[in-house]
């Protein structure tokens, strides 16, 4: 559990610091950001039950969860270590393939 705690609180760290500050411009009051942040958590944790819930194994997801991330990332870090010519386009159809692929096997 202290894990999940931690991570939620840097996640809702990083959307207010990302979204609060750089698309909606300037430092938000400190009761606005305590709020965002609550919400951003709040919401991280209702996005995370249908998730976690019908799994048989915790292990069984995370298990998962990095084949999704192998299958997503491994080939188009090969790819950058064997060619200079990789562009931003077919780096982002690399990840959303790979994931796509690897979430339809499952």
């Amino acid at each position: 559990m202290s894990k999940v705690d931690s991570q939620m609180l840097v996640a809702a760290s990083a959307a207010g610091a990302d979204i609060y500050i750089r698309l909606l411009g300037g430092r938000p009051p400190d009761r606005g950001a305590v709020w965002f942040g609550r919400l951003t958590v709040l919401a991280l944790g209702v996005a995370t039950v249908p998730i976690a819930w019908p799994r048989e194994s915790v292990f069984q997801t995370v298990f998962n969860a990095w084949g999704v991330l192998a299958a997503g990332l491994g080939p188009l870090l090969i790819l950058r270590l064997l060619t200079r010519r990789t562009t931003g386009w077919g780096t982002l159809v690399g990840i959303v393939v790979g994931t796509v692929v690897a979430q339809g096997w499952m």
